[in-house]
């Protein structure tokens, strides 16, 4: 199994993946996952996060480009344009917990066979630690849609460790001394692989095949 055949096996459950590279994190996100799902909604949190993919966006190839300009875009900002993809809904910056609010109602109409990505998931990280894990619970209570949220491991506080046990999959991808490595903790098992890049993309590693 390949590193997109195994995100695609991941479709239905909820899947939080823990990162300490930006590189890795944008590797997963545009060459293993965008490429696996056809209905997918991106939830992108501030304009300066937005302009840094819009960024990425203009730089670039033409495959990259045709997958990002399928997505369906969730955007907390203060702009509502952007330059690829569509704009599904525009959540206007107001409180953190308004902005968790109106994102849940956006999201509550997602089917099952649609896929919401948070590219960082910030607004957890402004609530209080009570509120947080109160709004997730109810939030991952009701949403019918795969979901994949992207979290760098140095943001992680206390109430993290709860809001890990309400995702089916929590996946730890680090980057030590030039060498990247995959822990995956599902329901019933614990994978763990070390990855190699080759022409842009991650595999594991041929030892660990």
């Amino acid at each position: 199994m390949d590193i997109s055949s195994l995100i695609k096996s991941w479709e239905g459950l909820k899947v939080r993946i823990l990162y300490d590279s930006p590189t890795i994190k944008n590797v997963i996100f545009l060459n293993h996952m965008l490429p696996e799902f056809s209905n997918v909604y991106v939830v992108v949190y501030s304009d300066s996060i937005h302009n840094k993919l819009t960024n990425v966006f203009r730089r670039a190839g033409s495959e990259i480009k045709r997958y990002l300009n399928r997505v369906n875009l969730i955007k907390i900002g203060n702009v509502g344009e952007t330059e690829f993809g569509r704009i599904h809904a525009f959540i206007e910056h107001s409180t953190p917990r308004e902005e968790f609010v109106t994102l849940m109602e956006v999201l509550k109409d997602l089917k099952e066979e649609d896929v919401a990505i948070f590219y960082g998931n910030y607004l957890t990280g402004m609530l209080d630690d009570k509120e947080a894990l109160r709004l997730s619970l109810e939030f991952y209570g009701f949403l019918k849609a795969t979901l994949f949220e992207f979290k760098h491991l140095k943001t992680q506080r206390v109430i993290d460790y709860y809001l890990n046990d309400l995702y089916d999959v929590v996946v730890t991808v680090t980057f030590q001394n030039s060498k990247p490595s995959l822990k995956c903790e599902g329901p019933f098992d614990i994978l763990s692989k070390n990855l190699e890049f080759v022409d842009g993309k991650l595999r594991f590693s041929e030892g660990d095949l």
